[in-house]
């Protein structure tokens, strides 16, 4: 927690103090160290008193040097730099009470802000100590110096030379923060799984059950989070934070815990973070902390920016100003591209360029810029090259950006963390597919269609925590959806982590109350379990990145599986008479490419109307429709239903498909049309459709080795029937009877035997998979999207537990094929969890189905696989005969 630690109770005067002068400096010790500084003040004056009446002048040193600290904490910087200075000044002070002063001076200065004054008392103060407890305080603090100054590698070593020297000393909280601030390091660097996992284990001993140390544990963590892109998660930590230290008249940490908390709010709200942040600067002004009070300017100056009302131009050339000669080169060049797309919007893209010219970028991210400032400051590049025309310069500062972020995520591992960082890119993401748009070329829009899904397209499976990662999906030899059977894909039980997921299963997917705050805690510990186990060496990734195509210059060439190119598209579509419909948008629209084995064209369409209001009134719809309510109530749904679907197909789907043969389809989609039911729009509706979560993953596997499942169709099948789904045995022995049919053996667990022990050793050795069962979407988390077993919830944590996985699932419960993104643009969720884990293909519903429906559509679904046709095929195959109405879809290969 950035922890530092002041005074210490180890004496080495050669006088001796009355008793209650180092009685009343222990005391105020103990006070300063669970976070409460101001009640310390009064002991430390009657200790100093004391100490001079005795004439003890290494006390009298040690307890000035503590009253610093004090006025340090509480906002008198000033006054803390006269009582160490007064400190030093006391004759005869022993040597090592000497140095430890000269520590304190350097915190002091640390915490006003000044970085590099700091790091010279601390270096001055180490030789003079030989006790491991001040040696380690000393290199704790001195850590912290040098991390503010982007000394990430020499930060680290003084951390762990803390720890060891606290550990020496029996100081066991000590060490704990020592290694929290490790982590907090790791996060700095970019290393955020191992940020996390290190403030995890250290948490229990730092915190030690004080709620300041608490509250600045948390704020670490939440600045681990915002920046792996999970503003949502870490909000909550701030604010909790800023509170306690606010009841503990902390206002130094509670401004800064502000500060963060306003960039948690930077594009949810940034009216209100510039109205927080702006709060946070003048607190930490008032304490003395004009390096802090500075970095809040900048995040106020942000938010005003995202908030449509920048600052003037002057204004922010005098905060970059005073952030460069501040020794804050992040903050200053986050503040020079503010500027400039400040100018851009107000004197045009001739004069945003000029400024632009000013500075340079560095060639990486590193001690001095960023990733996600890099990343922010190639966006506003990228966006004032497209709005000068030229389109060429636009694509190459979006695609270094989007490369970065590639392998930041390659290094994760973790879908979770992934997905977030790739949240910082979403910007670099639309002005790039907008300059590929510009330049009016299948293939480069293509690519970028492709790059922008790839962002946070992960290709390792939701491993449980406590299992070895799996082989990455892009490795040779990889199917791509046959059952996978490498021993080295073989979970590694965790007990705890077993522990935990059987104590959540207890709880429920609908937990209330206390059993809620605790499926909560349960659910956030075993995605941080993980984080960490998942993170891994970039080979790991999978899809995404690689070159656009374009003649303006390559990407980059170290992605191990590039995005596909149109004319290897063009040949998988001609090998499975398919045609692609990818719909790509920018912040200006909607178009769609039409990929045909021989043709692509482009189609800008018209999005009047698509907004939240339509989508969120059609899954209304279809929920009533589904629900058993009579005819007359279902009436005005269907027809609302109805209007809706034909709106979508009449601007999104009749301008791109005029005239296309094929009666395959493959749909790549950005996440504001990921909730539409394909199966049910006109247009589409009387073809056989697939949802790809990638086009470059879906021509790797229509392209690759086949299943040997067709005919006579899947030869293994598990059928699950869950409770409480009044037609659902009667579904899967009817699926189990058509198979018969055709000689198709299956496997069925119906009643109080589908359990999720029971399911998951023959789920991986099946071919098929058909499981009945009622469905939770959860957004906030989809990993814990669940369908509900005879015992509790089958998580799509469980799917990444199982050593191998059906070519084929069927996922008969509402919501399961649902979409949620953790920025707009890319699913996660149970359907998307089968695909991670190699599943081929899923036939899953993005909305609530009618069981009478699913009961009579599902089982002809089984005999035309049963016949060999594919799943989207059968699909479709089966929609015509039996006239049902459903939003099942395929999603992944389809054929």
């Amino acid at each position: 927690m950035r922890a530092t630690r002041t005074g210490t109770t180890t004496r080495t005067a050669t006088r001796t103090a009355p008793a209650d002068a180092a009685a009343l400096h222990a005391r105020a010790l103990a006070l300063v160290n669970r976070g409460r500084p101001a009640a310390a003040r009064p002991l430390l004056d009657r200790a100093a008193t004391a100490a001079t009446t005795a004439g003890d002048g290494d006390l009298l040193a040690r307890v000035l040097g503590t009253r610093a600290y004090v006025e340090a904490e509480t906002g008198d910087a000033p006054a803390a730099v006269a009582l160490c200075e007064r400190a030093l000044a006391v004759p005869g002070v022993d040597g090592q009470v000497r140095a430890t002063i000269a520590g304190q001076l350097g915190l002091v200065e640390l915490r006003r802000g000044d970085a590099r004054r700091a790091l010279t008392h601390l270096d001055r103060a180490l030789p003079g100590l030989h006790e491991p407890a001040l040696r380690a305080r000393v290199l704790l603090n001195r850590g912290n110096a040098h991390l503010e100054l982007g000394h990430g590698a020499a930060a680290e070593r003084d951390y762990a030379a803390a720890h060891d020297a606290y550990l020496a000393a029996g100081r066991r909280t000590d060490a704990a923060l020592a290694r929290h601030n490790q982590g907090y390091a790791a996060g700095r660097a970019g290393d955020l799984a191992l940020a996390l996992d290190l403030m995890a284990g250290a948490r229990d001993d730092a915190v030690a059950g004080s709620p300041v140390a608490t509250a600045v544990s948390d704020a670490d963590r939440a600045e681990v989070l915002l920046a792996a892109g999970m503003p949502a998660e870490a909000a909550p930590l701030l604010a909790r934070a800023a509170a306690v230290h606010g009841a503990h008249g902390l206002r130094r940490p509670q401004a800064e815990a502000e500060v963060l908390l306003a960039r948690t709010l930077l594009t949810s709200d940034p009216a209100r973070s510039a109205v927080v942040a702006r709060r946070a600067a003048r607190r930490l002004r008032a304490h003395g902390a004009p390096v802090p009070a500075l970095r809040a300017e900048v995040v106020a100056a942000a938010a005003a920016t995202a908030a449509g009302r920048p600052p003037a131009a002057a204004d922010l050339d005098d905060l970059e100003a005073r952030a460069r000669a501040a020794g804050l080169p992040d903050e200053a060049t986050l503040v020079a591209h503010l500027a400039a797309r400040a100018v851009l919007a107000r004197e045009g893209a001739a004069a945003a360029c000029a400024r632009l010219r000013r500075g340079r970028l560095p060639a990486r991210a590193g001690a001095t810029v960023s990733t996600t400032t890099l990343v922010a400051a190639l966006e506003v590049r990228a966006t004032v090259a497209l709005a000068a025309g030229r389109r060429a310069e636009a694509l190459a500062a979006a695609r270094r950006g989007t490369d970065l972020l590639r392998r930041w995520e390659a290094r994760l591992g973790s879908p979770d963390l992934q997905g977030g960082v790739a949240g910082h890119g979403r910007g670099l993401a639309l002005v790039g597919t907008a300059a590929a748009l510009a330049g009016g070329r299948a293939e480069t829009v293509l690519a970028w269609s492709e790059r922008a899904r790839g962002l946070a397209s992960v290709a390792v499976g939701p491993r449980a925590p406590g299992t070895d990662p799996p082989t990455p999906l892009a490795a040779a030899g990889d199917t791509l959806g046959a059952p996978v059977t490498d021993p080295a894909r073989h979970p590694a039980p965790d007990p705890a982590a077993e522990a935990e997921l059987t104590e959540l299963r207890a709880l429920g997917a609908d937990a209330t109350g206390p059993d809620r705050a605790r499926a909560e805690a349960l659910q956030r510990r075993l995605r941080e379990r993980r984080w960490v186990a998942a993170a891994g060496p970039e080979e790991s990734r999978g899809d995404g990145g690689g070159g656009d195509g374009d003649d303006e210059g390559g990407g980059d060439r170290d992605g191990p599986v590039p995005p596909v190119r149109l004319a290897a598209l063009q040949a998988a579509l001609a090998a499975t008479a398919t045609t692609a419909l990818v719909w790509v948008r920018t912040a200006d629209g909607l178009h769609a490419l039409v990929v045909g084995p021989a043709s692509a064209r482009l189609v800008a369409l018209d999005a009047t109307g698509l907004g939240p209001d339509l989508f969120a009134g059609l899954r209304a719809d279809l929920d009533v429709v589904a629900a058993r309510l009579p005819a007359a109530l279902r009436a005005p749904a269907r027809a609302a239903l109805d209007e809706r679907l034909a709106l979508l197909a009449a601007r999104v789907v009749a301008p791109a498909l005029a005239a296309v043969p094929t009666s395959r389809v493959v749909l790549s989609v950005p996440g504001m049309l990921a909730g539409v039911p394909w199966t049910l729009v006109p247009g589409l509706d009387d073809r056989a459709v697939t949802v790809a979560p990638s086009l470059t993953r879906w021509v790797r596997q229509v392209g690759g080795p086949r299943p040997a499942a067709h005919p006579p169709g899947p030869a293994s099948a598990l059928l699950v029937a869950g409770p409480d789904v009044p037609r659902a045995e009667e579904e899967v022995r009817a699926v189990a009877a058509v198979r018969a049919a055709t000689g198709l053996a299956s496997t069925l667990l119906v009643g109080p035997d589908a359990t999720t022990a029971a399911v998951a050793g023959p789920a991986a050795r099946a071919d098929l998979l058909h499981l009945v069962g009622h469905g939770r979407h959860a957004p906030e988390n989809p990993w814990f999207s669940a369908v509900r077993l005879a015992d509790g919830p089958w998580w799509g944590y469980d799917v990444g537990r199982l050593a191998a996985v059906p070519t084929t699932v069927v996922l008969s419960a509402c919501e399961l094929g649902q979409a949620s993104g953790p920025w707009g643009d890319e699913s996660l969720g149970m359907a998307r969890a089968w695909l991670h884990a190699g599943a081929r293909c899923v036939l899953a519903s993005p909305a609530a189905v009618a069981d009478d429906e699913a009961c009579v559509l599902l089982p002809a679904v089984h005999a035309g696989l049963a016949a060999g046709r594919s799943p989207a095929e059968a699909l479709a195959d089966a929609t015509a005969s039996t006239g049902a109405r459903t939003p099942v879809q395929a999603y992944g290969a389809g054929w």
